[in-house]
């Protein structure tokens, strides 16, 4: 070795000093990697963190975004089922009304039916009655007559004809009220 050192004197000084430089420049190089790695996971764990917070404001707001379109579809059904019930309030107030009308239509054919059946029956009392009044005149006309020919012939019978008179016009008068009577009360009923 001692040729190489005469050779070189210098040389292992050298190598020394380059070993120490090369020794402090992996140091260096180890310590700035090791300062990278530090920065490198700091800055890792920040943006985890980042992304943890924006995934959670994300989460946050799809989770608003969805109880609003929740709402929102409850609006729109309960709006749907009160339109729903208007058409069916609105359906049932004209079928209501249409049944009301055939009611009003019904009852006015009633009465008209009813107003027709008596005036007929007025009527038919009325005829009843003119035939009365007509035979009661036939009767009065023909009592007069007897009476007259009663009076020529003998006086005490004539009061017992008249007696008799009276009493056919009281039986006549009574029947004829008694039917008179009977239809208006059946022309009230029948209004009623």
């Amino acid at each position: 070795m001692t040729s190489t050192e005469n050779l070189f004197p210098d040389l292992h000084q050298k190598m020394s000093k380059k070993i120490a430089q090369l020794t402090k420049v992996i140091f260096h190089l180890n310590s700035k990697n090791e300062e990278h790695s530090d920065d490198l996971s700091s800055l890792s764990d920040a943006y985890e963190t980042e992304i943890d917070g924006i995934l959670k404001d994300a989460y946050v707001k799809v989770n608003k975004f969805k109880d609003k379109l929740e709402e929102r579809k409850a609006i729109e059904k309960e709006q749907t089922a009160v339109d729903e019930f208007k058409k069916q309030h609105d359906r049932e107030k004209a079928e209501a009304l249409a049944g009301i009308e055939a009611l009003k239509k019904k009852a006015i054919e009633r009465e008209t039916a009813v107003k027709k059946s008596c005036e007929e029956a007025l009527a038919k009392r009325t005829e009843e009655l003119e035939k009365v009044k007509a035979d009661f005149k036939v009767r009065v006309d023909e009592f007069n007559a007897a009476i007259k020919k009663l009076e020529s012939a003998g006086g005490s019978q004539v009061e017992e004809i008249k007696v008799k008179h009276k009493k056919e016009i009281a039986e006549h008068v009574t029947v004829s009220n008694v039917k008179y009577n009977e239809m208006l009360r059946e022309r009230l009923d029948a209004e009623e």
